[in-house]
């Protein structure tokens, strides 16, 4: 399994539109995707900063996210969000 982190800047205004794109159109698409097993969200405002977490079965499906949401990206940048390039890592631990 593979885990996939994106952070990013977002403004605590729009925090509502976030989350209900993310809400509305993220989590349905995710769940389509092949490989997908689990997705964590989170939102600081004090730092206007945020963090999303994806589990994948293979490195092959965490790559292909990016590409998978098409214009999705677009949608969530004009909300606000600043996306960082994201990390791919081979879960190596897992505690649950």
């Amino acid at each position: 399994m593979y885990i996939r982190t994106t952070t990013y800047a977002y403004n605590p205004a729009q925090a509502d539109e976030l989350l209900q794109l993310n809400d509305e159109h993220l989590i349905p698409r995710l769940r389509q995707l092949p490989g997908f097993v689990s997705y964590t969200y989170g939102l600081d405002p004090d730092t206007r900063r945020g963090v999303s977490i994806t589990v994948w079965e293979s490195r092959e499906a965490a790559d292909g996210f990016r590409t998978a949401l098409g214009g999705m990206v677009q949608r969530f940048q004009l909300v606000g969000l600043v996306i960082d390039p994201s990390q791919v890592y081979e879960v190596v631990r897992q505690i649950e």
